[in-house]
């Protein structure tokens, strides 16, 4: 039996995941959801965004 070479995509994919269990872990400490830090980004991003355009 063949072992399956790894691609470029299933490496990438396995380091996001490592990633994200290790933001997570991070969060749960803190006592909130990677959905809750994710919105934060996306919120943070946008005023970001208009801070720039009205400068």
């Amino acid at each position: 039996m063949v072992a399956k070479k790894k691609t470029e995509t299933d490496k990438r994919k396995a380091r996001q995941s490592k990633a994200r269990k290790t933001v997570e872990k991070i969060l749960e400490k803190r006592g909130c959801s990677y959905e809750e830090y994710e919105f934060q980004q996306n919120v943070n991003f946008i005023f970001d965004q208009e801070g720039e355009t009205h400068s």
